[in-house]
C-alpha cells in the first residue's frame, strides 16, 4: 500500500478521542505505531491533546483494545499475503 508521507493508515474514533494508526520504516522493515489523542475547540479550530480527564480513560481503553485488534488483523494480512505464492 503506496501512502502520502504522514498519511494515517487508520483512524478509530470515538467522540473527541481518536487513536491514529501509523505506518514506519525501520532498519528492520516496517511496523506500526498508535498515537491516542483527545480533540477539542479553540477559537472556532479543531484541535489535538495527548491530555485526557478522567472520563475519558473508559473510552481511551476501547479505543486502544480496537487499535490493538486492527493492528494485529493488520499484520496477519499482510504476513499472509506474503507467504501465499504469486
Amino acid at each position: 500500500m503506496e501512502l502520502k508521507p504522514n498519511t494515517p493508515l487508520r483512524v478509530i474514533r470515538d467522540g473527541a478521542i481518536k487513536a491514529t494508526i501509523w505506518r514506519n520504516e525501520g532498519e528492520h522493515g516496517a511496523y506500526l505505531t498508535v498515537t491516542f489523542a483527545r480533540t477539542f475547540t479553540k477559537d472556532d479550530q479543531a484541535e489535538d491533546s495527548n491530555s485526557f480527564k478522567g472520563r475519558d480513560m473508559l473510552v481511551l481503553a476501547e479505543i486502544a483494545r480496537q487499535a490493538y485488534c486492527w493492528t494485529g488483523n493488520h499484520r496477519s494480512r499482510k504476513d499472509n499475503s506474503e507467504t501465499e505464492p504469486k
